[in-house]
């Protein structure tokens, strides 16, 4: 969290702080993940697997993701229904080709 302290200024000038530091962390996964361009984050848009990540892996109320990420909690739920019909609508893999 060097990086954040290093741009704090500029975190606390922009409209929020709160969305500037998650943009800034989720740089930073993605950078020391190579962009592997695997999982969740391959399938959805950023915001949309990042709240389905933190609400369903992690168990994060939507209070508090409005914290973390700096967004309302309308647009937290839009979100979490656009991901999960994303994900409905994805193919079935059938159990033989695994």
């Amino acid at each position: 969290m060097a990086d954040l302290g290093d741009a704090w200024e500029e975190a606390l000038r922009s409209a929020s702080p709160a969305a500037w530091s998650w943009a800034l962390l989720r740089q930073r996964v993605s950078d020391l993940q190579g962009c592997s361009g695997r999982g969740i984050h391959q399938l959805l848009s950023e915001d949309q697997a990042d709240v389905l990540v933190l609400r369903y892996r992690m168990g994060i109320s939507l209070t508090a993701m409005t914290a973390v990420m700096g967004l309302e909690a309308p647009a937290l739920e839009a979100l979490l229904r656009a991901g999960l019909r994303g994900l409905g609508a994805l193919p079935s893999v059938p159990t033989w080709h695994m």
